[in-house]
């Protein structure tokens, strides 16, 4: 997929690259997201598709499968990557390959009673089902040079000490997958809306997407301009719940909301078209866990990570890129730069 970070006529592929650079060039300016703008900008994105979801979502599944020769889908068992895996059983459709990651420790979310539960409710006993491990340690930090955290050929991918990056090298360097049209399917991402001035706008949050950013061989099955009809459709969606059932009169974002509980996130699941994860507890854990700092999981004496946390500590003591930070209202509660607050794509009205 092609995105990058823009604050004039100067793209980056690396937010930090991208802060050092407008903390001096551009200052007053406050970084964009490059997301798939030349033809979202094409979308009438006040027409809701008339087409139901279950549909669109048959559409995609169809679409891909013609597309390549080998599928490979990344599952978590999450209310996203359940949904998408439904639609290929409902329509028969073969998967040639599932990957799922997991943690030993029930406590973080991801258990190995999902990696299970694959294994017992495949549909078809020709797919590939491959488990890897999210406990390991990161070492594509260790070939950097020592400035690498603000260097613009180095592609974002500050948050992705879970493991699921990792999983995804692995698997792109097997046989199987370098030899073929091959493809991982990411069940990324539900739509971000906001209630603004009396007004409904929807954009794209970088955050979300920042460990999958331009790697070669994927594909985001929710976000497409090769059927942008899927995503138009979940934004209508989502909008609608939410003027049902919220119905805000004030600044509204629907990923603050869901980030206020489990059962938040859940209801904007629901109100997207999503099929219930197939563990509420492993909903549970993950929300509780992704609030706290994976880092501390790691090993720091791995020099891959030690490396990237000096530069990080580095970069989080230059003034200027605090100061722009701030200005922007970047710069996160705490005095981790890697939790930026986000940046955001256009804006489109809905």
């Amino acid at each position: 997929m092609s995105s990058y970070y823009y604050t004039d006529n100067n793209k980056f592929y690396n937010p930090f690259a991208m802060f050092a650079y407008a903390a001096l060039q551009t200052p007053t300016t406050r970084p964009l997201f490059y997301f798939y703008d030349d033809e979202f900008d094409k979308l009438d994105w006040t027409i809701e598709p008339q087409e139901s979801f279950e549909l669109l979502m048959e559409i995609r599944a169809k679409q891909l499968r013609e597309k390549y020769n080998r599928l490979v889908l990344f599952f978590s068992g999450g209310t996203d990557s359940i949904t998408i895996y439904n639609t290929y059983k409902r329509l028969n459709i073969h998967l040639d390959e599932i990957v799922i990651t997991y943690h030993e420790d029930d406590n973080y979310g991801h258990t190995t009673k999902c990696v299970q539960w694959l294994k017992d409710n495949i549909y078809d006993s020709t797919t590939i089902i491959t488990a890897f491990s999210r406990d390991g340690y990161p070492v594509r930090y260790e070939s950097f040079k020592d400035d690498f955290l603000i260097d613009n050929s180095f592609r974002y991918a500050v948050n992705t000490f879970n493991g699921t990056y990792e999983s995804m090298c692995k698997i792109q360097e097997l046989p199987r997958f370098k030899n073929n049209n091959s493809v991982i399917i990411l069940g990324l991402e539900k739509p971000h809306i906001i209630f603004k001035d009396n007004a409904w706008y929807t954009v794209h949050l970088d955050k979300l997407f920042a460990p999958f950013l331009n790697i070669d061989s994927t594909e985001l099955f929710f976000i497409t301009p090769d059927l942008p009809q899927l995503h138009l459709k979940q934004v209508h969606l989502l909008k609608r719940y939410a003027q049902q059932f919220i119905n805000p009169t004030t600044y509204w974002v629907s990923s603050l909301f869901g980030d206020q509980s489990w059962q938040n996130l859940a209801l904007i699941g629901k109100w997207t078209g999503r099929d219930d994860n197939i563990s509420l507890n492993n909903l549970m854990t993950q929300k509780a866990f992704n609030k706290k700092d994976v880092r501390l999981l790691q090993d720091p004496e791995t020099i891959g990570i030690q490396k990237f946390l000096n530069g990080l500590s580095a970069v989080e003591t230059d003034k200027t890129i605090i100061a722009y930070m701030k200005n922007n209202n970047l710069f996160p509660e705490s005095n981790d730069i890697s939790r930026y607050s986000g940046i955001y794509s256009k804006w489109y009205k809905i």
